[in-house]
């Protein structure tokens, strides 16, 4: 049987820690690229992150933060609170968009 390193990789695995990842790194990304444009513009970062465009990013990142915990739920319940985390996270990110498209008119 011909073993290529494909073989290798737990597919399974990989794809239940993909969603956290990307969320950790889409929220990173969002606080960075804040954090500079708060300095470029001189405002205060809590002025900045209290637009709607960031919070509509923060929490779809973490929506995605909490979508990996659940897929990687050891005991039964667990899943149950990160689902209802994750509804939370995109409850808040939908409102923000909401916000962000009704100010923008």
């Amino acid at each position: 049987m011909d073993q290529t390193p494909w073989m290798w990789v737990d597919w399974e695995w990989l794809g239940r820690q993909l969603p956290w990842v990307l969320g950790l790194a889409v929220v990173l990304a969002v606080l960075s690229w804040g954090d500079w444009a708060a300095r470029v513009r001189g405002m205060r970062r809590r002025d900045l992150f209290s637009q709607p465009q960031y919070d509509a990013a923060i929490s779809l990142g973490l929506s995605l933060v909490t979508v990996g915990l659940a897929l990687n739920a050891t005991r039964n319940w667990e899943p149950y609170l990160w689902w209802g985390f994750t509804l939370l996270w995109l409850v808040q990110a939908g409102s923000a968009i909401r916000k962000w498209r009704t100010s923008s008119r």
